[in-house]
């Protein structure tokens, strides 16, 4: 209800005002009104000014200091939540165990794009990548940084203890002397983590090192497989794209060779080489493994036991580890867009070469363009050699903002 103003207070107010000299700086009083009226000073009137902006000023900061600390206590939540984002809840698992020191805590532009190509690709998966870190989780915020426009994607700390927990690698993981010597530590701890980690959460698993191409791996219509790289003697099945569901048999009994197989000098003894060993009798009706009979071409499109799919090469692999120069240097290099779904960089061996000697028109380039636009434009672009483009244009922010409404179409035209 609002108040009304009476006619002796209106009269009042009346008064004061035709009382009122501006000419003199003294105070009036009306006899009928029970207030004085001052007129401050050009001195005082300074004065005055002066305290109300400082009030003003002093608000403002104050509001802005509230904004700031809102805004930090809203990212410190956001931080702690990421980690906290459980592994059961990840449908797609990258892993990095390695820790070289502060440099390691931020992705490769290679790993980032990896990252990226997957979130792009299963929008409406949790994307994991699990970091092992030394102490405060919070030195994982570079890598965080460099996925911030990717929804689907958390960098969470990698924990080796909840990973192997309950597992039969349990008893393994803690007699650490068997590993800790060994010059291939970082390698085998990835190997039988995603092992692990597979067991017991489920999921897919992928290096750090594949590029996704296209929707469908994770497709419920199959539940569990594996690759071929090759046919060769040192080929075999790989271990970079692995889809399992929780407590696969197959998995149980590659977790059970492992402590028996584990050697700390052999580079492979538990990884690949040890896969495609158990693979052939788990496929071939528990036939010995001998020279032999290893013919890796009848595994090659082969459904085995527990729903177990093992695909071709030219699915998962589609350039051999001995032409992986021609991926970056060479823009005749193709691909089907229909059957294969990833591509391997071999980043154990390409690692050390350049994005600065990189072909822009390369197939790595073509496909970062297309797979993980804003990695590709903010760290690999930048750095190739003979790259002309300087800024971002408006194309291409649409491209990096807009890319998760595009998944399965960005091969087209590509090839």
């Amino acid at each position: 209800m609002s108040r009304s103003v009476s006619g002796k207070t209106r009269r009042l107010l009346q008064i004061s005002l035709e009382s009122f000299d501006p000419a003199s700086s003294d105070s009036t009083q009306d006899p009928l009104c029970p207030f004085k009226v001052f007129m401050p000073t050009k001195r005082t009137a300074k004065k005055i000014l002066g305290v109300v902006v400082a009030v003003v000023m002093i608000a403002t900061c104050y509001a802005a200091l509230i904004q700031i600390g809102t805004a930090l206590g809203n990212a410190l939540d956001a931080e702690e939540a990421e980690n906290r984002v459980a592994y059961k809840s990840c449908d797609v698992i990258f892993l990095r165990t390695s820790i070289e020191g502060r440099r390691t805590l931020r992705l490769g532009a290679r790993e980032a794009c990896a990252v990226e190509s997957a979130a792009m690709h299963m929008p409406n998966a949790t994307v994991c990548v699990a970091m092992a870190v030394e102490g405060d989780s919070r030195l994982l915020a570079p890598a965080r940084n460099q996925l911030r426009n990717v929804d689907n994607a958390f960098v969470v700390p990698l924990d080796f203890d909840a990973v192997f927990r309950g597992t039969p690698l349990d008893a393994w993981w803690k007699e650490d002397f068997q590993f800790a010597a060994s010059p291939w530590r970082p390698l085998h701890l990835s190997e039988a983590a995603r092992v692990a980690f597979l067991y017991k959460y489920g999921g897919l698993y992928l290096d750090l090192d594949m590029i996704v191409l296209r929707k469908g791996l994770l497709d419920e219509e199959q539940p569990n497989y594996l690759g071929l790289q090759g046919f060769n003697g040192d080929d075999g099945a790989s271990a970079a794209v692995l889809k399992f569901t929780q407590g696969h048999p197959f998995l149980a009994k590659w977790l059970y060779a492992i402590p028996t197989k584990y050697m700390e000098e052999d580079r492979d003894c538990i990884g690949p080489g040890l896969l495609t060993r158990l693979l052939v009798p788990y496929c071939q009706g528990d036939r010995p493994d001998t020279e032999s009979s290893r013919r890796l071409e009848e595994l090659s499109g082969k459904s085995c036991d527990w729903s177990l799919k093992i695909f071709p090469p030219k699915t998962f692999y589609p350039i051999p580890w001995t032409d992986w120069k021609s991926f970056f240097r060479d823009d005749q290099v193709t691909f089907s867009a229909n059957e294969t779904y990833t591509v391997h960089l071999w980043n154990e061996l390409s690692r050390r070469f350049r994005l600065e000697d990189s072909s822009v028109n390369s197939a790595f380039a073509r496909l970062a363009r297309a797979n993980c636009p804003n990695v590709f434009f903010r760290e690999i672009e930048p750095k190739q050699k003979h790259g002309e483009q300087k800024r971002i244009n408006s194309k291409q922010l649409a491209l990096m903002f807009k890319w998760s409404q595009r998944g399965g179409d960005a091969m087209k035209n590509l090839f």
